[in-house]
């Protein structure tokens, strides 16, 4: 069978069955269902989780510690209470017909919003998985099975190339779609499904450090947290951070880039995976520019991070391998300035030492989340990625008879 025939089938047994299923189900139970699945896969110990990691890790290019330790943060935002939330937003089961949710390879664990906003909606979900990454969204999906059988016609994983108009033309033109990716897969999937698109493309984070009181030591190691997990692939993985002063800077330069703090000791508890050379070549290229100019880089192995002191405000994006670039600025005022050429690309901000009007400020940045130091990759089911309510978007009106 080509997949455009697969697609065609497993899509129309969801249009067929999907909301029947889910309603027949019914909240309390897809409920209980989601829960045991995330557990499942936020135990060390299970049987499924031990099966998934050797393979997902050597998809993604990730060490199995530092991919289990992402996947954990990750999977703590959608177990209880924050799963119960979505259900909560929805009324009443809604039917109405399934959606397409298209993942990206980068980061595994997208297609949990999502999927979990499909089954508090009663609508069906196709999950077009990466060919780069296809272990976790089928081990989810099969649990979520394994816990209600019922769920296999109203949840289904399938793999395409991308791009095979022979699938995606037929697809796209009938359904909602929501997609991960860089612009240039979002630009070609919208060609196709026009306003029914849910974008998230790509976005930075930051760290913003004010002058006030706080904690040096548990800043560094929350930031740690923030740049190192999923590899600093992530739209909340940061990648800058702000300081209001230079001695502030200097300071967090010294602590985060040490091998006995920070970065270092991070590298041997979640090792970065493997680096192309071409990965490689990019980040010695920065360490050698900035060295070059004056700024002062952290004595660190290339494969543990890198740490660049830049006094210049402008954002920079990371080369990737977590590295980061830490800016000192005489006032967090000036972080406006220094970040509009993000503007509509900003993502998290992980604050800490800020007053309230500071805070204020730096939310109406158009951060989708702001947070302390170490919980930028763990956010809540019902977060608005990116600004967009998920839920909001992929509701229908109900239908109203007579």
């Amino acid at each position: 069978m080509t997949a455009a025939a697969e697609v065609a089938a497993t899509w129309k047994r969801l249009c067929v069955r999907g909301a029947t299923t889910l309603n027949e189900i019914g909240p309390t139970r897809l409920l209980e269902a989601w829960n045991g699945a995330i557990q499942t896969f936020r135990d060390p110990e299970t049987q499924q989780r031990n099966h998934l990691m050797p393979d997902l890790a050597r998809q993604v290019g990730m060490s199995e510690p530092c991919l289990a330790a992402s996947l954990e943060a990750l999977l703590d935002g959608f177990a209880p209470p924050f799963s119960a939330e979505v259900f909560t937003r929805v009324s009443a089961q809604r039917a109405a017909g399934p959606f397409v949710v298209v993942l990206a390879a980068t980061v595994p664990g997208l297609a949990l919003q999502p999927l979990l906003a499909g089954l508090a909606l009663g609508r069906a979900v196709l999950c077009k998985q990466s060919s780069r990454e296809s272990s976790f969204t089928s081990a989810f999906v099969a649990e979520l099975s394994r816990r209600e059988p019922a769920l296999r016609g109203a949840v289904a994983t399938v793999t395409w190339k991308g791009g095979d108009a022979a699938v995606e033309e037929p697809l796209f033109d009938s359904s909602d779609v929501v997609a991960y990716g860089s612009d240039e897969t979002v630009y070609a999937i919208a060609a196709l499904a026009d306003s029914r698109l849910v974008a998230f493309g790509a976005k930075a984070s930051i760290a913003v450090l004010g002058s006030g009181p706080a904690d040096l030591d548990s800043i560094v190691e929350g930031l740690t947290r923030d740049i190192c997990l999923f590899d600093q692939r992530g739209c909340l993985s940061v990648q800058a951070i702000y300081t209001e002063g230079r001695e502030l800077a200097e300071a967090l330069h010294a602590r985060l880039g040490s091998r006995d703090h920070g970065l270092g000791p991070a590298a041997r508890t979640w090792p970065p995976g493997k680096a192309s050379a071409a990965a490689m070549g990019r980040v010695r290229h920065e360490r050698d520019a900035a060295t070059l100019l004056g700024k002062a880089v952290a004595d660190l192995p290339i494969g543990a991070g890198t740490v660049i002191l830049d006094p210049e405000p402008r954002f920079v994006p990371s080369p990737g391998l977590r590295a980061v670039r830490i800016h000192p600025l005489d006032s967090l005022v000036e972080l406006a300035e220094a970040l509009s050429p993000l503007r509509g690309r900003l993502q998290g901000a992980a604050v800490a030492g800020t007053s309230s009007a500071e805070l204020a400020r730096i939310s109406e940045l158009g951060f989708s989340r702001v947070c302390q130091p170490g919980e930028l990759q763990s956010p809540p089911a019902a977060w608005t990625n990116g600004g967009i309510d998920l839920v909001e978007r992929l509701s229908v009106p109900p239908v109203v008879s007579g």
